[in-house]
């Protein structure tokens, strides 16, 4: 039963976690920046490497959704976001509905 438990550490890291996804899904490096500034690099990296609840990482949503290469440089140097992590990414064409033209949320 102690798998169904939560910790504060989970929640926290949960929390910023999608956080860090919404900045990501919105385009908001800035955004992201300050989010990320006080924390460790293992704590910027367990944020980055979360998945959400489609089983995304913020890395894959970069990439795919947004496009933007800096907010890709962020994650991977700034949050040691693991290129070689598995994740799904089939389906993120779902996210094209909530787009502009421009990529931006709407």
């Amino acid at each position: 039963m102690t798998g169904l438990l939560w910790t504060a550490g989970d929640v926290a890291t949960r929390d910023l976690s999608e956080k860090l996804m919404e900045c990501v899904r919105k385009n908001q490096l800035d955004e992201a920046t300050q989010l990320t500034r006080s924390l460790s690099l293992e704590e910027r990296t367990a944020i980055a490497g979360r998945p959400d609840k489609d089983g995304r990482t913020a890395l894959c949503t970069a990439v795919k959704v947004v496009g933007n290469v800096e907010f890709v440089k962020f994650l991977l140097d700034e949050c040691g976001a693991d290129v070689e992590q598995c994740g799904f990414v089939e389906g993120l064409d779902r996210y094209d509905d909530d787009l502009d033209n421009t990529g931006q949320v709407v």
